[in-house]
């Protein structure tokens, strides 16, 4: 049983007989918990060896098609923070980005981005759902789509999306090991280019 720090219950994981998915996505996320000091000397040492810090990050993440030109300040306003440490912010800025371009990316490939609600209206398609989309697990790889809904989508996993934008975690929980995963995020998705570039995934 995975529980909130309430002591709500989150989600049950049985056993690996009859939920693989639920293990395996328990051992993942621990593995990613273990991993944080590794990825922060990464991190750290990227951004240290480059003096434009966020402006340079900026670059390259807007090589790829799926970044929204109306979006540039925002994203950049978002590594500034997590480039001096306000991690707080940085983490409510850059996550709904994230899956802004996620949903840029299903919406290029062909992949509907809004369904209809009770309302006699349309609403977009929730990021657990983009995460599922075929088109986007063809352009980003299954690696790539389990590891984006262990992160952000998956109660059995670290669920930020859902948790931090719906205000269910305290303020001591946001530092480097929210926000570095949050910009290797990022960073990944900046590798998505047109099919008619060199560098493709």
């Amino acid at each position: 049983m995975i529980q909130s720090d309430e002591g709500r219950p989150l989600a049950t994981i049985g056993y690996l007989d009859d939920d693989m998915e639920g293990n395996l996505i328990k051992y993942v996320a621990e593995g990613m918990s273990y991993s944080t000091i590794f990825l922060r000397e990464v991190m750290a040492s990227m951004f240290n060896k480059h003096e434009d810090h966020a402006e340079g990050m900026v670059g390259y993440l807007y090589r790829a098609p799926i970044f929204k030109e109306d979006r540039k300040s925002i994203i950049a306003e978002g590594i500034k923070s997590y480039v001096v440490g306000n991690h707080l912010v940085a983490a409510h800025i850059l996550i709904p980005q994230v899956e802004e371009a996620l949903r840029s990316l299903a919406e290029l490939s062909g992949s509907a981005i809004l369904r209809q609600n009770r309302v006699g209206g349309f609403q977009y398609v929730a990021l657990h759902e983009l995460l599922k989309e075929a088109s986007v697990i063809k352009i980003l790889g299954d690696d790539m789509t389990w590891y984006f809904r262990i992160l952000f989508t998956d109660q059995r996993g670290w669920n930020l999306r859902n948790n931090i934008c719906h205000g269910l975690v305290p303020q001591g929980i946001f530092g480097t090991e929210i926000t570095d995963r949050i910009v290797h995020a990022l960073i990944c998705l900046g590798t998505v280019r047109h099919a008619d570039e060199e560098s493709t995934l």
